[in-house]
């Protein structure tokens, strides 16, 4: 999977003249992501842009969302650790995602990092 890179170039007048600001968009995007029973995490590859590889990523849970039949979701925003790295380079990176601070199990959990860019992947009760 083949991601592509944005940088959005704001212009803003400056008097009479100008100034031109440059800022890197959301750069991650998932691949594959699936729950591994054995290490209770969500294992899931991140595409994502910046100077380096060495980005880190974590996820701040929002609260759970319980429906009428007993099922649940809840929404995940993956952060960056580097997430104002100038996009230079492509990378990926498969990574584990702790489930420990989830808000509710059994879940579908929805990983996201903007309006477009989630995955969805169903999490079982704790064990």
């Amino acid at each position: 999977m083949k991601k592509c890179m944005f940088i959005r170039v704001l212009s803003l007048p400056l008097l009479s003249g100008g100034i031109l600001l440059t800022q890197p968009s959301l750069a991650e995007e998932f691949g594959n992501a699936i729950y591994d029973p054995k290490s209770d995490q969500i294992v899931v590859t991140i595409f994502y842009s910046g100077t380096n590889q060495n980005h880190d990523f974590t996820l701040a849970w929002d609260p759970c969302i319980r429906h009428p039949d007993g099922s649940n979701d809840v929404r995940a925003q993956l952060v960056d650790s580097q997430e104002r790295d100038e996009a230079r380079q492509e990378f990926n990176k498969r990574v584990h995602l702790s489930l420990q601070d989830a808000p509710c199990r059994p879940a579908t959990v929805t990983l996201h990092s903007g309006p477009r860019t989630y995955v969805a992947v169903k999490v079982p009760a704790a064990p």
